[in-house]
């Protein structure tokens, strides 16, 4: 959340070789998208497909998202965020988190996380 914390003006995000997505990531896009609203920082996910439509509409989560098809010609340029090691139990708070996200996003999805949340809660390392 980096890019959205120093005041970034639209965040693009290329998903060309994305070809399918876990819940937690699936989180963690909703998590950058639903924060860069509340900052006034768009978050645009370019060149989605399909199937990932597909993934974001069955968790009733792609209202709150925003999808471009660019081709590649037309792709803004763009920067690489620094990624540092996390340690284990960052990356378990990312994790938890995401699920939660996907919760507050659409209350609809509790009955699909909560067992993931209550597990995650329960075997914090």
């Amino acid at each position: 959340m980096m890019a959205i914390e120093s005041q970034a003006a639209k965040i693009n995000i290329n998903m060309l070789e994305c070809s399918g997505m876990d819940s937690t990531f699936m989180g963690i896009l909703t998590m950058i998208s639903r924060l860069g609203t509340m900052k006034a920082c768009p978050v645009i996910l370019n060149n989605v497909n399909e199937a990932n439509k597909k993934n974001f509409a069955s968790l009733g989560i792609s209202q709150i998202l925003n999808f471009t098809d660019t081709s590649t010609q037309q792709m803004p340029v763009m920067e690489a965020l620094p990624t540092g090691g996390l340690s284990d139990d960052e990356k378990h708070k990312n994790i938890l988190d995401a699920h939660q996200e996907l919760i507050d996003a659409n209350e609809e999805n509790r009955p699909v996380f909560q067992d993931i949340i209550t597990f995650l809660k329960e075997n914090n390392s």
